[in-house]
């Protein structure tokens, strides 16, 4: 079996296939000057660094536009950016997490048609999308009704509710500021 050629060999292997052997021949003979060398290595290097700069400077105005959500959210209804921060928090949050059954079943409930990713973070980020281009309170009211039935207030999304709203979700009242739970 022969060895597998790096993805650049075989780039510039399809490159003799686009151009005629007489430029090739040029190419070699022009190699054999230790200047000519030296630019395509610099040439070469320079190439690396602004594809690397490139891919870094992507990555982070994607990190730019996620977070410009909430943020231009806030501008307007700071309210309703703390409620839909802290439903991504919970839906992202390592430590008590649920299920990524869970999170598709919150979201079939709140009405979404599109398939989650399977990455948490990504399918945190849809239900966020999908309830931004609602109203405070119908945020507030989709939660209230998304609680499964078969769940007691006070288990996990009754929790999640009480700590979301801030209110109690028997009463559906503010929960007492005084009160730490």
């Amino acid at each position: 079996m022969g060895r597998r050629r790096p993805p650049l060999v075989a780039e510039i292997g399809r490159l003799f296939a686009e151009y005629p052997e007489k430029d090739w021949r040029a190419l070699a003979s022009r190699l054999r000057d230790r200047e000519v060398i030296e630019d395509i290595a610099r040439a070469i290097e320079d190439a690396a660094a602004a594809a690397t700069k490139s891919v870094e400077k992507t990555k982070k105005k994607r990190r730019r536009v996620r977070e410009s959500l909430l943020t231009r959210i806030a501008r307007e209804d700071k309210v309703k950016a703390e409620i839909l921060s802290a439903i991504k928090s919970r839906l992202t949050n390592k430590d008590k997490t649920l299920a990524l059954a869970e999170i598709r079943q919150f979201a079939t409930s709140l009405g979404m048609k599109e398939e989650l990713a399977v990455r948490r973070n990504q399918a945190a980020n849809q239900i966020v999308r999908h309830l931004a281009t609602k109203s405070t309170e119908e945020i507030e009211a989709a939660l209230h009704t998304t609680l499964p039935e078969h769940q007691p207030p006070g288990e996990e999304f009754g929790r999640w509710v009480e700590l979301i709203l801030g209110s109690d979700t028997k009463t559906g009242q503010p929960k007492n500021p005084d009160e730490n739970g």
